[in-house]
């Protein structure tokens, strides 16, 4: 059984938060869960967001990302995910009409039903640093030029 745990103050699972239980759940229609053989490679068009177009819906991405848009939450907020990664091309069926927030409820079921997810939510503790304005004032200053200031210089 694969478990992602949520860490941190995440927002309340959608199924708390439309007041639904898991047997009211909305569901796809019909789903199929392929997994797309690692010899090929990741596919190309790998995005956090699935391609919708009317009743159909389809991802092609891995386990992590699909959890991601599911439970609407940033990848540092996830932990507990095994590091496998193997892809996935899920097709689905749906009303039209259906809600964003629906298609999450539907891919939470999904990812229970097809990959035994269990979640559980919890706070940690973890070390950072807080940006604070020093005692005489801030000490930095505007770019002038850019590419004066690389944010992602050190990453």
């Amino acid at each position: 059984m694969k478990v992602l745990t949520l860490a941190g103050v995440a927002a309340l699972l959608a199924c708390n938060a439309f007041g639904q239980t898991a047997a009211t759940s909305p569901s796809f229609e019909v789903a199929s869960v392929r997994a797309i053989p690692s010899s090929t490679g990741p596919p190309g068009n790998l995005s956090l967001t699935p391609r919708r177009s009317g009743g159909r819906i389809a991802w092609n991405t891995n386990l992590s990302l699909l959890a991601r848009y599911a439970y609407h939450l940033p990848g540092w907020r996830i932990s507990g995910m095994d590091k496998d990664q193997s892809f996935y091309e899920i097709n689905a069926t749906m009303d039209a009409s259906a809600t964003e927030d629906q298609v999450r409820l539907m891919l939470q079921k999904l990812l229970a039903d097809r990959f035994n997810l269990a979640t559980h939510r919890e706070t940690k503790e973890l070390q950072g640093y807080a940006l604070v304005v020093a005692k005489n004032g801030p000490k930095i200053r505007a770019a002038t030029v850019l590419g004066d200031a690389n944010p992602c210089r050190n990453i």
